[in-house]
């Protein structure tokens, strides 16, 4: 019954294989429920063979152990305390036609050793309550909180599977829905599968503490198309000890919706075998499966793939190009990476991924649209989504890779390392449009590697450290601020045109800007100085930037300056009456931008105010120039 975790090198149609040939029909009894006495699990009255099932019914040769078989709703069957026998797989709704439910309120069930665990199959239809179904109250499951357990596998070895709507042996279509809400637990030794083969299985988790040590499958396809799995988990924990889990695999579609200050844990690395998957070898199948985080932590080793992933290390079992989206919308809502997060990978594949609220972190390698796939990664509302640790962000990587990130309303785009538009390939693409919120590029923002690179910046802030390298690719500023995160020199490489007069460079009092090429200015810019003030009186400079070239004039028509205190009175004049001295410097309180010989300044003359003795004298004399007319 069991098949060992190290099997899945072997490839999935071996494992497919294998599994026909330990099929548990060959190998046990089935001891039906028949509830002809009472709800009683314990009760051997209440089964066919007129015994609690167990894995050791006593038979010398042929099955030496029992199937516990429910197909029955009539009289459900109760487990308020631990079972009286541990049976070799426990099995509810199995057959076409067929319906079984169990309520498991307390105590704790297990099968044999090795064993399996299954809810709908071979076209059954199963429902398992471990909760208090005497009560109401779970979000998901609407029963109050029991206290019962479950050991799937038994309590020794690696095998052991929990299937909840169809198996990868046996007849398509079954139908099951696991409800979990307890202060136990449920540990499943191996796999858990839910939608298999053609199967709908749904598991709704209001608490309870899960632990599997195979690999995850929400929407499973083995040996036949059409799986479709759900997993709520709206309160509780799940930890995945196992490498992998996977979202929608093969020719079936899965969803996995974190609520409730849930928390979803794909931990094993062991060997660069872990990652968790939305989306491979599906793309065939007419349904996206997704993964939402709404309320909950979703914790993930090693690898984070959307729409299509490969072996990164591991084996190759399992892994091909998909289609897969990720939703993160609510303010509790947290993805942590430890490892690299892909959206889209792979010929064919489409990734998307979006980001309204909560956070994404991470502390590798971000990729966007990656190898012949087409990923999209939003970052709108408050999300945020932030790169620490080593690797860069790459949007649009590999042979056809095409990228495309969207940074809006009040999003958080950050990295601590570089961004880069169109890299590792002369046909990969890459385009980021900002029309608001926050990017945040410790590193350098490299607009085009080798590839083709678009950066539209139309509204927000991009706050680079290092370098926009804009020598080659397409920089399109007509809205939003350039920045750094702290004092220091802005560093643009290339020629900047400047689209819009609300397109700002902000300075503060703390930065600068040095544009290596030509910055065009033609259709205005403003420039935000917050925190620099000029004095009362006298003539002096500040320093802006430099600049390769410059088009167009800075002009109080085309230039808008922002939090600049000036004194009173001042007049902020045009760059061409600043340089000609259009102004008189003893009556005069005038500042301007000026760009000359590569430099560009704020320069201001700002006459002094007149002393009062000298104010006085002026009155008097105008008094007795006005009596003197008077007189006239």
């Amino acid at each position: 019954m069991s098949k060992s975790q190290s099997k899945r090198v072997l490839g999935c149609a071996v494992a497919a294989a294998a599994a026909l040939v330990i099929s548990p029909g060959a190998f046990a009894v089935d001891n039906v429920w028949t509830g002809a006495t009472s709800n009683a699990w314990n009760d051997p009255t209440n089964w066919s063979l007129g015994r609690v099932p167990t894995n050791n019914n006593g038979n010398t040769t042929g099955d030496t152990f029992d199937d516990a078989v429910i197909n029955s709703t009539t009289v459900v069957p109760l487990i308020n305390t631990d079972l009286a026998a541990t049976p070799r797989d426990i099995i509810t709704g199995q057959g076409a036609g067929n319906v079984g439910q169990v309520n498991h309120v307390a105590g704790t069930a297990t099968t044999g050793n090795g064993n399996w665990f299954y809810v709908g199959r071979d076209a059954g239809t199963g429902t398992y309550n471990l909760a208090d179904t005497n009560g109401t109250g779970g979000t998901l499951t609407h029963f109050a909180t029991g206290s019962g357990s479950i050991n799937i596998g038994g309590t020794t070895g690696g095998a052991g599977r929990l299937y909840v709507g169809g198996t990868e042996f046996g007849a398509a279509g079954a139908v099951g829905t696991m409800n979990i809400n307890t202060t136990g637990t449920v540990a499943v030794l191996n796999d858990l599968s839910v939608g298999t083969d053609g199967g709908t299985g749904v598991i709704n988790v209001d608490a309870g503490t899960i632990t599997t040590g195979g690999w995850n499958f929400i929407g499973k396809r083995a040996n036949a198309d059409g799986g479709d799995g759900t997993l709520n988990l709206g309160g509780g924990t799940l930890t995945n000890n196992g490498a992998r889990t996977f979202v929608g695999l093969g020719n079936s579609t899965g969803h996995l919706n974190i609520t409730g200050g849930a928390t979803y844990n794909n931990l094993f690395s062991a060997n660069n075998d872990g990652q968790f998957t939305v989306g491979s070898n599906n793309l065939a199948n007419p349904t996206t499966p997704t993964l939402t985080v709404t309320n909950g932590t979703l914790n993930v080793n090693h690898l984070l793939a959307v729409g299509g992933t490969e072996a990164f290390g591991g084996n190759g079992g399992n892994v091909g190009s998909g289609k897969g989206i990720g939703t993160v919308n609510g303010p509790n809502a947290l993805v942590n990476i430890t490892g690299e997060f892909w959206v889209g990978n792979g010929v064919g594949s489409v990734g998307e991924f979006n980001v309204s609220a909560g956070q994404v972190t991470n502390n590798n390698w971000i990729a966007v649209g990656r190898n012949g796939s087409t990923g999209t990664l939003s970052v709108s509302g408050t999300g945020v989504v932030q790169k620490q640790g080593n690797g860069q962000i790459t949007i649009g990587t590999g042979a056809g890779g095409l990228g495309t990130v969207n940074v809006s309303e009040n999003g958080t785009l950050s990295t601590n390392n570089d961004l880069i538009l169109g890299e590792n390939n002369a046909t990969a693409v890459g385009v980021l449009n900002q029309s608001g919120g926050t990017v945040a590029i410790g590193g350098t923002l490299d607009v085009q590697r080798t590839g083709i690179g678009t950066y539209n910046l139309s509204g927000g802030t991009l706050s680079v450290d290092t370098n926009i390298d804009a020598a080659v690719g397409t920089f399109a500023f007509t809205g939003g601020r350039i920045t750094r995160s702290g004092p220091g020199v802005i560093k643009y490489t290339g020629d900047l045109h400047v689209g819009d007069k609300s397109a700002t460079l902000k300075l503060n009092n703390d930065k600068t800007f040095v544009v290596t090429g030509a910055l065009d200015i033609a259709g205005g810019v403003t420039l935000d100085l917050t925190g620099t003030t000029l004095p009362g009186s006298g003539a002096g400079s500040f320093a802006l930037g430099t600049d390769g070239s410059i088009l167009g004039t800075f002009d109080p028509s085309t230039t808008t300056l922002v939090g600049l205190a000036t004194p009173p009175g001042a007049t902020f004049i045009s760059e061409t009456a600043g340089e000609g001295g259009l102004y008189n410097p003893n009556t005069d309180k005038v500042y301007w931008v000026q760009e000359q010989g590569g430099n560009v300044t704020l320069q201001y003359s700002i006459a002094p105010v007149p002393e009062p003795t000298f104010l006085g004298f002026i009155g008097l004399g105008a008094v007795a120039i006005v009596g003197r007319r008077r007189r006239r």
